[in-house]
């Protein structure tokens, strides 16, 4: 008898002791399909997380006894590694909108801002404010030549004396301290697109004895591409840094079919030794400052100036307006037909017939006209982006994928 009761307390004892004990993991994810970003097959797995990281990741049911707080059901689901954005314009917006509503629901968990040559002007104060603040997605940020130029030089259309250049380089050092992962530049932009090869190379140098790299929204998109690809190995190889190539595409309408040429002068660079990679976005729209449709000599004297100027001096206007035209013509678009404005203050002052009459820097198109995706997209050099200004890949590119 004694025996009897004597196992049956030790039968309690032994079951109230499994429950004290925690479970194994915070999460458990059941039965998902896994796609695990290592070129592996897609299959059926169990995926653990404990601690904010992945614990295990084992056959369907092998890890159901050693218990988890929260179990999903993830049966007809895809279970992936949180994507990364390499080419996110979200500076600013990711202060006004921490909750990152439209990238974390494509499945983004880390975002790279400060592209095209435009970044905050203090990284350090930045950073400083988002860990503060808090943001729902891991944040990197970019230096962005265009606003160190604009802080040192403002729009003007020369080389830096020494003195700006030492300016210049002063503040992406500053930058690269603070925890920037390297230099973007906005070569079609004022003031990128005022910059030579060798200021590059310079402030390059600058990024890479801080371990950084070089990211380029180039200088020509369109019967150019190859020369403006080249450009930018150049940089990486005199400065010698890994260069990205921010956006690929071919926005020359006569040169279209041209893609697999580019993708093969990266290659080839590749196989030679160049430390060179590429995003692009998956639709065929783009978007960015209706500004860049006029010349850039005529931007130097700043946007404030330029736009006074296009309103108040008529042979101005229509010196522009023959120059937009004739640009259209020779990309082989004719007008502007093909493209949308995504937003503006003022609609109706910000565009009449086929020029701009108002605040260029404030409108920003979205236009459907460039050859994408054809010949690079299974390169493993070459990333999808997703941005988060005003077109279909700040919301669809995980749809759309």
């Amino acid at each position: 008898m004694r025996a009897r009761v004597f196992a049956a307390v030790l039968a309690v004892a032994a079951h109230a002791s499994a429950q004290d004990v925690a479970p194994a993991y915070d999460i458990l994810i059941r039965d998902g399909t896994l796609i695990d970003g290592a070129n592996t097959p897609r299959r059926l797995a169990d995926v653990a997380v404990r601690d904010g990281r992945i614990a295990a990741i084992a056959e369907p049911g092998s890890l159901s006894d050693a218990g988890a707080t929260r179990v999903i059901d993830a049966k007809g689901l895809v279970v992936a590694p949180g994507f990364i954005d390499t080419h996110a314009h979200a500076d600013l917006e990711a202060l006004r909108r921490p909750d990152a509503h439209n990238f974390v629901a494509m499945g983004v968990t880390t975002i790279i801002t400060g592209n095209c040559g435009g970044s905050v002007d203090d990284v350090s104060e930045h950073l400083g404010k988002l860990e503060s603040q808090g943001i729902a997605l891991n944040y990197g940020t970019l230096v962005g030549h265009g606003t160190v130029r604009s802080a040192v030089m403002g729009t003007a259309n020369r080389a830096p004396t020494e003195d700006e250049l030492a300016k210049m380089k002063e503040l992406v050092a500053r930058a690269m301290d603070a925890g920037a992962f390297g230099m973007s530049t906005g070569l079609i932009y004022v003031p990128g697109t005022y910059a030579t090869t060798d200021e590059l190379v310079a402030l390059s140098r600058v990024v890479a004895r801080h371990g950084g790299l070089y990211a380029s929204h180039m200088r020509n998109e369109g019967e150019h591409v190859l020369d403006s690809i080249r450009e930018a190995l150049e940089i990486g190889r005199r400065a010698e840094l890994p260069v990205h190539l921010s956006h690929l595409k071919i926005s020359f309408k006569p040169s279209w079919g041209g893609s697999r040429e580019l993708c093969a002068l990266i290659e080839s660079a590749r196989k030679n030794g160049a430390r060179v990679t590429g995003d692009q976005y998956v639709y065929t729209a783009s978007s960015t400052s209706l500004d860049v449709l006029f010349p850039s000599d005529a931007l130097a004297i700043g946007r404030k100036s330029f736009c006074e100027k296009l309103t108040g001096d008529e042979s101005f206007r229509n010196a522009m307006k023959e120059a937009l035209l004739s640009d259209m013509a020779r990309n082989g678009f004719g007008d502007l037909s093909y493209a949308q404005i995504a937003s503006a203050p003022n609609p109706a002052a910000v565009v009449d017939a086929v020029v701009i009459t108002a605040r260029p820097d404030s409108a920003s198109a979205c236009a459907t006209a460039s050859e994408r995706r054809p010949w690079c997209s299974p390169a493993p050099w070459i990333r999808n982006t997703f941005s988060s200004i005003e077109m279909p890949t700040s919301t669809g590119t995980t749809s759309r994928l």
